[in-house]
């Protein structure tokens, strides 16, 4: 049975868990707009202490986590405008995909059809809200308690399975404080789920490292991205977008093993097992791009089976890159794979006519010397680029917590930027208000600017959304 229907039996069964649970517990539920919020005592004791027990370290920290509010802000308002700007340069066909304000919600990637990004279960969605919302919280009641603002409850939101975490503090005491101390509460939140983003990403290549293990040699021909094909064709068969499905009516057998795709600049090929493989996406009227090949000496010898030397050269030698680099323009080169072995000229690199080109591939990063190649190299399992990688278990447990850790990077380093834009509601906002306050002296100033600024805001989320809801309704 498919992950989905597991994941919706659990979305069910805690829908009624969540039911039962406030009805239970109804005296502590209290409802507050369209969420009922459980409130409890429960962290206040470890807020407290640790508070207490690291009060030097903290008040230093606290400079740090006002200039990542700064910093963060700042960021959030450049990401909003360079997003804007690129809803209206893009074209409908990938503009129209996924609305720009897309909540952090399960099942959003899959509502949308996003192909960039991974399926969203709820199972995956509930760990990790629990793990940023408790992160976010606490940090935000940690230094609430560093400058002895009362932190009055601790609890859970509800909106049906929609769960959030809060830690309710004594806005009274909040507002006697120093302007310094609110601002370090209020981008604490943040902070901490920038820490804990930069901190779910080592933890996942530590995860990485003990997970993958080689599996075998591979063999990839060089591929590029080609955009707005025209048709395709093999023999004296011509298949346009419009008719090209019809290529799934001939007999596997007897279809070639590759294929000429013309472009509007140029021609490329593609095989059997790539183009067969991308039919079902090339249907589509909003995928404008196919992968294909170029034309390779490998290609056109119908190279089949995996490399396992390269002019005598065994694909597992640490050398085996600079061998390739080394191959001349109509040198002769040697290939052997676990099918036989293939001799052919290698041909002017398309991409640099001085080197030859076989069409044998491999990861560039391992020929990359930067200095975050040099660190990925050294941190993952990955060290051979012709050799396949997997899981050193099951493939569904591995992909399963893998999308976790993938979507808990996203969401942490998210939610610490978005909450920090200058917009009510967020943290962000009041972070803003007291910012100009400072500066201004005058509450009067400092109200009118906020209100300029949360309109701005405002104006641009809309603009977005009504050029998203025009084209999304308008491709129907």
């Amino acid at each position: 049975m498919k992950f989905i229907y597991y994941d919706l039996i659990f979305l069910a069964l805690f829908t009624v868990f969540i039911i039962f649970f406030l009805r239970k517990n109804r005296t502590k539920v209290k409802k507050e707009g369209i969420f009922f919020l459980y409130k409890t005592k429960f962290g206040i004791k470890f807020i407290d202490k640790f508070s207490e027990r690291y009060k030097k370290p903290l008040k230093i920290l606290s400079y740090v986590v006002i200039t990542f509010g700064y910093l963060a802000m700042v960021a959030m308002i450049v990401l909003l405008v360079i997003n804007a700007i690129l809803l209206i340069k893009l074209p409908q066909s990938i503009a129209a995909k996924a609305p720009p304000v897309m909540p952090f919600l399960p099942y959003t990637p899959q509502l949308f059809k996003i192909p960039e990004l991974p399926d969203f279960y709820f199972t995956q969605w509930l760990i990790i809200i629990i793990i940023i919302a408790i992160t976010h919280e606490f940090a935000h009641g940690i230094f609430a308690r560093l400058s002895n603002v009362k932190i009055k409850s601790t609890g859970f939101g509800f909106l049906g399975p929609i769960m959030l975490a809060f830690v309710e503090q004594d806005e009274k005491s909040m507002n006697r404080k120093k302007k310094k101390s609110q601002l370090s509460i209020l981008a604490a939140g943040s902070f901490s789920n920038f820490v804990f983003g930069i901190l779910f990403i080592l933890l996942f290549l530590v995860f990485f490292n003990l997970s993958v293990h080689p599996v075998g040699i591979l063999y990839e021909s060089t591929a590029i991205n080609a955009t707005d094909f025209r048709a395709i064709h093999f023999d004296d068969n011509y298949f346009t977008k419009e008719n090209i499905s019809q290529i799934q009516n001939f007999s596997q057998d007897n279809l070639p093993n590759r294929f000429v795709l013309e472009t509007t600049n140029n021609s490329y090929i593609i095989s059997k097992s790539l183009l067969l493989s991308q039919l079902s996406l090339i249907e589509k009227p909003e995928n404008q791009s196919i992968y294909v090949f170029y034309d390779s000496p490998a290609i056109n010898a119908s190279m089949k089976g995996k490399v396992l030397s390269i002019n005598g050269l065994n694909v597992k030698d640490k050398l085996i890159s600079s061998e390739l680099k080394k191959i001349a323009p109509y040198q002769k080169v040697e290939i052997t794979t676990t099918e036989k072995t293939y001799e052919m000229t290698a041909i002017p690199d398309p991409l640099n006519a001085s080197h030859g080109f076989t069409g044998i591939a491999y990861s560039s990063t391992f020929d990359q010397n930067t200095t975050v190649a040099k660190i990925q190299r050294a941190l993952s399992p990955v060290k051979n680029p012709f050799m396949g990688y997997g899981p050193r278990y099951n493939q569904g447990v591995y992909s399963f917590f893998t999308l976790i850790f993938f979507w808990l990077i996203i969401a942490s380093i998210g939610m610490a930027l978005f909450n920090m834009l200058p917009f009510a509601f967020l943290d962000g906002g009041r972070f803003f208000f007291l910012t100009i306050l400072a500066i201004t002296k005058s509450k009067k100033k400092t109200a009118s600017i906020y209100k300029i600024a949360n309109i701005v805001i405002l104006l641009i989320f809309a603009i977005m959304v009504l050029i998203w809801l025009f084209r999304w309704i308008s491709g129907i």
